[in-house]
C-alpha cells in the first residue's frame, strides 16, 4: 500500500484521479467485510473501526460483542520470526469503546465475557526484539511474554495500557491512565503507572 501511494504521488493529477478511486473501493470493501462479520458473529462493529487478520481460524467474537469507532483489532503473525503465530478471541456480550489499539501481532489476546473496555485503551500482545546491531523495526518480536488475558467481568477505563505477559483477573477493574505490567488479581481496583492495588471490591 506504501508502494502504491508513492507511485501515485508521482503521477499529478491522473495520480489524485487514482488515490480516489482506490479510496473509494477501499471504503466499499471494508463496509462489505464488517457486514459480512456482524452477519457472521452476531455482534455490533462500527464502520469506522478496523479489523485485519491473517487467519480467520484464530480470530473469533462472541455473540453481542460491541466494537467502537475507529478501534483497530490486529491478530497478524509474525513475517519475521519462526514463533509469533497470532490468536485474538473477545467473549460474549464485551463491550470495546473508541479509538482502542489491540494488536495480537505475534502472541496470543484473549478477552473474557461481559468486559467494559473504554476508549484509547492499547493492548498489544508482543514487544519487537531490541537485539543491537540490527533496526528494531526489522527484528521478529520478543516471544518470552506474548500474551495477554483478560478475564470475564473486567473494567478496562480510558487511556490504559495493558502490558505483554499480564493477567487480569475475574472482575477487576483498571483506573483510566494506568499502566498494567504485571499480573492483577481477581476482584481487585488497580490505578497508576505501573498499576498497583488500590482495595478489593
Amino acid at each position: 500500500m506504501r508502494k502504491l501511494a508513492l507511485l501515485t504521488n508521482k503521477l499529478g493529477f491522473i495520480g489524485i484521479f487514482l488515490k480516489v478511486i482506490i479510496i473509494i473501493l477501499n471504503k466499499l470493501s471494508k463496509w462489505f467485510r464488517t457486514a459480512s462479520l456482524e452477519i457472521k458473529y452476531q455482534c455490533h462493529i462500527h464502520p469506522d473501526a478496523q479489523i485485519l487478520y491473517t487467519d480467520a481460524k484464530r480470530f473469533s467474537l462472541a455473540e453481542g460483542v460491541f466494537i467502537g469507532a475507529n478501534t483497530i483489532l490486529i491478530c497478524a503473525d509474525d513475517a519475521k520470526g519462526e514463533w509469533g503465530v497470532s490468536h485474538l478471541s473477545i467473549g460474549k456480550g464485551t463491550s470495546i469503546g473508541e479509538m482502542n489499539n489491540i494488536r495480537a501481532g505475534g502472541g496470543t489476546i484473549r478477552i473474557g465475557e461481559k468486559c467494559i473496555l473504554a476508549q484509547h485503551i492499547s493492548i498489544v500482545a508482543a514487544n519487537h526484539l531490541i537485539a543491537p546491531g540490527e533496526f528494531m523495526i526489522d527484528q521478529a518480536w520478543d516471544t518470552t511474554k506474548n500474551f495477554i488475558v483478560i478475564e470475564d467481568d473486567v473494567w478496562v477505563g480510558s487511556g490504559v495500557q495493558i502490558m505483554p505477559g499480564v493477567t487480569i483477573g475475574k472482575g477487576a477493574v483498571i483506573g483510566a491512565g494506568s499502566v498494567v505490567t504485571k499480573d492483577v488479581e481477581p476482584n481487585s481496583i488497580v490505578v497508576g503507572s505501573p498499576a498497583k492495588l488500590v482495595r478489593m471490591r
